[in-house]
């Protein structure tokens, strides 16, 4: 008898908590969802994957900005570049424009997006891939005519 009130007991002090973290979690991706779907987020690298060599943490603030149509990118770039102007000192990637393409598909099973979106930067032509999970992470992929792709691990968060 004296277990059995304990396991009751124990069941009631957990129960609160369980509920707790299932609702800010619920919130969380109604949030992430909100936001992709009305194009007005931003994604924070916090991890560069350049195809060749180990991955980079970033220890500044590194991001892609999606408001409606138009792209801005504050990006590092590390990797090989196949062209480059002489005397160029800027070598992140680093663009403001709209996007010429942009298509976002939601996923039920993975309860993930797929963002795809094409932009013309002035020298270049990116191809950008987002996968982000209602949980708020994200991977972005961004392959380029000049230079080898690259990917970054991070979060989506609301415009400031």
């Amino acid at each position: 008898m004296k277990q059995i009130c304990i396991l009751l007991i124990l069941m009631i002090a957990v129960s609160p908590a369980v509920m707790a973290q299932k609702s800010k979690r619920a919130e969380k991706e109604k949030e992430t969802k909100n936001l992709i779907e009305s194009r007005q987020y931003r994604f924070v690298a916090r991890t560069a994957l350049p195809m060749s060599g180990r991955s980079i943490n970033l220890t500044s603030e590194y991001d892609l900005t999606v408001d409606s149509l138009q792209i801005k990118s504050y990006l590092p770039f590390f990797g090989v570049a196949y062209y480059a102007e002489y005397g160029q000192t800027d070598g992140g990637i680093k663009f403001d424009s709209k996007a010429d393409e942009y298509s976002a598909v939601f996923s039920e099973k993975k309860k993930s997006y797929r963002i795809s979106m094409k932009v013309k930067g002035k020298r270049d032509v990116y191809q950008i891939s987002l996968d982000a999970g209602l949980s708020g992470y994200a991977t972005l992929n961004i392959i380029s005519n000049d230079r080898q792709s690259i990917s970054f691990y991070g979060t989506i968060e609301k415009l400031e």
